[in-house]
């Protein structure tokens, strides 16, 4: 008997047992009743969990065009008031609760409607919760809990519910257009239903364009010279015509021309990057479809989603390259020109160029085609057994395509061959692996170079000397990659009350459920020649999983009407528990308990503990090792490392070694031993709605969460500073050999003894540094959830006053058993996919008077540091194991408004139309400044500024 057999069957009994025992249970009638997020038990809402639920109201104010609008103003969600467009950073378009990591390490599960949904196909296989349009959206549901006692995998932090319209009657369509500095967005909606005795059907449909930004609109962040800001300067050399510097080495001439050189460093960088996007396009259409017939006591539904999303750009060919020309010999370039300033004798010279100040941008850009095909189907069957039992079966089906294409690309191999004979930077002539024919060591070259196909990069476009046909050769680079996502999910759930105590009826819920996911991901090209040309690289791999899980609820209510006690008007216990057994990381348990106490009608006390789960990502497991060349500067203790005062140009003390970036090494990739990441979780909270101040409602949440052994890649210091990681990294004083490197990659372990070698390797690597992922990252973070409310009425309208607050009071990390703790607190830059800002804050004064209505909101960040590479104030360090102290950059606080005014028209020509305006950003704020390439923190800033939007929403 196979395990889906074996789940169907006991479900089936779970029923029978159910079933018998009805003559306990009280008929409840046949009212439908609604399944909520964070419970299996159709009806009840979560136990002892601190429920955030964004309304229809709400999300009208925000004038959301799709759901990335209405998250970037959740406090408890990361990123709240960042770019609300595209992805930040490597999390996709998935919101992650609490900041507690992303990526590999994801914590938070997104939903729709109670379900998964298809992966987006992104790096990690995260999901896009903006495949719902935004027509059909009821509530957004936050849920900072661990639930994965109720769903699976990836709820350490907890779970977003998009939760959709159950039903629709009429018609309603809405546009809207906005507008700011170099930018536009346009959004269309539609929803239509209708219903019948029996069922009911409704059609949402959303369109959504969100224009790109040039980066001649935003000459502020993308100037790089911040330095009249108190910052730094991020200009680089790569100017056109081309910064010189002779023998490769010393100081740098502007150009061919100059009689005077400048020190190599940043602060002398003269060329800014006022080509291209600073931000692409994003297009998005989406359908939903919904319909529900009930047969007697059996009850039908369908839904059907399908989305596209589009990011279509156009650039100039905008990359800073860096490479050597040659002056005399084979390489020879025939424009090859000295500096006029130079008087020494070298014969070749290191150039740093960008072509886009050659090439004319209306003739030579590169075409880049992006975006997803995202849909499921999900069939259910609902069975009302006796009035009180559910029998309920679902399947979801859905599959996402990401693709990305790029056509007439800089094609920088080519752009070496004209400049010095061969498709390396370098101008190495030795065999390597991006030089030579595939599966072969013959060097691929373009010699003798003559002035009909070598590349002038010496003098300006106006009288240039390169021929036509070579700079038209420099535009064949090609790429392309398609990541296929399939999730297939069966589901069947018995649910219903068993018997009554005192307290109330005792709920129970029983399922099981089969989950299918693969991934495929085809890659070729890798920005050079095309799949045909000896140049190009190819990746793929396809990695299947399938999932059984048994979970079980129980909801007691001990104390009730019939029992209640001073100080005990009601006491409800919960308990939940969920198996899953993976077919390639394992199987995992996880409970949970909750707990609601009203000691009063007007106060609730509650309290929740977990255990969660995340299952390594897909592609960590499923894509292939590799061998890639590393060349970067870092410490090493001398009681760990006793060869490193060996190694070529290192720099010591008595306890350790500085290993300069010139001592290249060589890197293995891939993930190794993955098992599931693990979390644990609770909270205490009380919930405040007294009768002295009818429309006042206070809740307060502490929670404490906790994440073990995350994915990631750990980092030199890391593995230096952790006695579980040491063995990473492996020296060689001597350089590495052919055999001791065929020996590292077959000890290594995993699925790794045929590592292919996946870029150039250095000719000499003094040291191997095993960066595979692993299980690793250990987080332990605690903080308050507030949210206070109060709506009264006067003679002069109705009023509502919001504020909803997320406070971190600790934030500690760990990387590899046995490493030292440190906290990030209140910082950012130091973990590359997450933050750790300590203050988030939204806050709304809404006005409504007849058929007018007001509400100005507020989004605050509090101040913070800026851990990154890029932090003036040097961040403050563990001197052995380079854990960081202190130190950084201090970033002000940001106090970004908007403003929403709508006004219903209420009969006449205009019906039950509706006009609104919404403005974002309305005093048009600068964000805090971070000092970094953009001048901005891309993870908690909105560099568009003010964007004025005006709306019609018209209702039959």
């Amino acid at each position: 008997m196979d395990k889906f057999t074996y789940s169907l069957l006991l479900g089936v009994s779970a029923a029978a047992l159910f079933v018998s025992n009805s003559a306990f249970a009280q008929d409840t009638g046949a009212v439908e009743q609604v399944v909520v997020t964070g419970t299996s038990i159709r009806g009840i809402a979560p136990v002892g969990s601190n429920l955030i639920t964004v309304g229809p109201a709400e999300i009208e104010s925000m004038g959301a065009a799709d759901v990335q609008d209405i998250l970037v103003n959740i406090p408890s969600l990361t990123g709240m008031g960042n770019i609300n467009q595209g992805t930040t950073h490597s999390s996709s378009f998935a919101p992650t609760i609490h900041q507690l990591g992303v990526s590999a390490s994801n914590s938070t599960l997104v939903l729709i409607d109670g379900h998964r949904i298809p992966s987006d196909g992104q790096n990690h296989g995260l999901t896009d919760p903006n495949i719902v349009p935004v027509s059909a959206l009821q509530e957004v549901d936050v849920l900072p809990d661990g639930a994965s006692s109720i769903y699976g995998s990836d709820a350490v932090a907890g779970v977003v519910n998009f939760v959709t319209r159950k039903q629709f009657e009429g018609l309603q369509l809405s546009a809207q257009y906005g507008t700011a500095t170099g930018y536009r967005t346009l959004q269309g909606n539609m929803l239509w239903g209708t219903s019948w005795q029996d069922g009911s059907v409704m059609f949402a449909a959303s369109y959504s364009n969100k224009g790109g930004i040039l980066n001649s609109d935003r000459l502020k962040f993308v100037d790089d010279d911040f330095r009249s800001s108190g910052g730094s300067n991020f200009k680089s050399f790569g100017c056109y015509p081309a910064t010189i510097q002779p023998g490769g080495a010393g100081n740098i001439f502007l150009d061919a021309t100059s009689g005077t050189s400048v020190a190599n460093t940043a602060a002398n960088s003269p060329c800014a990057n006022p080509y291209g996007n600073f931000l692409d396009p994003e297009i998005r259409s989406n359908f939903m479809v919904k319909g529900v017939q009930q047969i007697g006591n059996v009850t039908v539904s369908v839904d059907l989603l399908y989305a596209i999303r589009r990011d279509d750009t156009t650039t100039p060919y905008n990359s800073v390259l860096t490479a050597t020309a040659f002056g005399t010999g084979a390489q020879a370039n025939p424009f090859y020109l000295p500096p006029a300033g130079y008087t020494g004798t070298a014969t070749k010279e290191t150039a740093r160029f960008n072509l886009a100040g050659l090439l004319s941008p209306d003739q030579y850009r590169s075409v880049n085609d992006s975006g997803n095909q995202n849909g499921f189907i999900r069939p259910m069957i609902d069975w009302n057994i006796d009035g009180n039992y559910h029998l309920t079966a679902s399947a979801v089906i859905g599959t996402d395509r990401l693709y990305a294409y790029t056509y007439n690309g800089l094609c920088t191999a080519c752009v070496y061959l004209a400049l010095n004979g061969t498709p390396s930077a370098s101008g190495s002539t030795s065999p390597t692996v991006s030089s030579t024919l595939p599966n072969t060591s013959t060097s691929v070259s373009m010699l003798p170079l003559t002035t009909a196909n070598a590349l002038d990069i010496w003098n300006p476009a106006a009288s240039n000397r390169t021929s036509q046909a070579v700079l038209k050769s420099l535009g064949q680079g090609q790429t392309q990659s398609n990541t296929y996502d399939q999730l297939q999910n069966y589901r069947l759930v018995l649910d219903g009350s068993l018997f009554t105590l005192p307290g109330g009826d005792v709920h129970a819920a029983l399922g099981a459920e089969v989950t299918q996911t693969g991934e495929q991901a085809f890659a070729d090209g890798a920005g050079t020649l095309g799949p045909s040309s000896n140049f190009s690289t190819a990746t793929s791999f396809s990695y299947p999983r399938t999932v059984y899980a048994y979970f079980g609820e129980l909801e007691i209510p001990i104390i009730g009407e019939g029992n209640a006690l001073p100080l005990v008007q009601k006491l409800d216990f919960d308990i939940s528990g969920r198996y899953d057994d993976y077919s390639d990381v394992g199987n995992t348990a996880n409970p949970k308990f909750a707990l609601n106490w009203n000691i009063i009608d007007a106060l609730k006390l509650r309290a929740t503990y977990s255990t969660s789960f995340v299952a390594p990502a897909l592609d960590s497991i499923g894509k292939p090792p590799g061998l890639t060349a590393v060349s970067s500067a870092f410490n090493l203790p001398l009681s760990t490392y006793p060869l490193a005062n060996q190694l070529p140009g290192v720099t010591c003390t008595a306890t350790s070694c500085a290993i300069p970036a010139s001592d290249q090494g060589i890197q293995l990739q891939g993930a190794t031993n993955l098992v599931p990441e693990k979390g644990r979780s609770w909270s205490v909270g009380a919930d405040f709605t007294p009768d002295f101040l009818p429309g006042f409602t206070a809740k307060l949440t502490y929670w404490s969460a906790s994440f073990l052994g995350g994915v990631t890649s750990p980092f030199y210091a890391q593995d230096a500073g952790s006695a579980a990681l040491t063995s990473l990294i492996v020296l060689y004083p001597s350089g590495i050999t052919q055999p001791q490197l065929n020996t590292y990659v077959a000890n290594s372990g995993g699925n790794t003894p045929n590592a292919p070698v996946l870029s150039s390797l250095p000719s000499t690597a003094y040291y191997t540094y095993d960066e595979r992922q692993r299980n690793v990252l250990n987080l332990w973070i605690q903080g308050i959830d507030a949210y206070v409310a109060y709506h009264f009425d006067t003679g002069l309208g109705s009023f509502a006053l919001t504020d909803a607050l997320t406070q971190f009071l600790n934030f500690n990390q760990q990387v590899g058993a046995g490493g030292k703790k440190f906290s990030v607190l209140n910082t950012d830059g130091f973990n590359s996919t997450f933050p750790s800002i300590a203050t988030q804050m939204r806050t709304t004064i809404g006005w409504n008077m007849d058929q007018f209505s007001v509400v100005l909101g507020m989004n605050y960040s509090g101040a913070y540091r800026n851990w990154s590479a890029t932090s003036l104030v040097p961040v403050a360090q563990d001197p052995l194991f380079g854990n960081p102290s202190g130190g950084g950059d201090h970033v002000t606080s940001s106090k970004i408004f908007d403003l929403y005014a709508s006004y219903g028209f209420s009969g006449g020509i205009m019906g039950d139309d509706e006009v609104y305006l919404h403005v974002q950003d309305l005093f048009n704020t600068d964000p805090p400044f971070y000092n970094s390439t953009l001048g901005y923190d891309s993870y908690n800033a909105n560099p568009i500024g003010r964007i004025i939007e005006v709306g019609i929403r018209g209702k039959w």
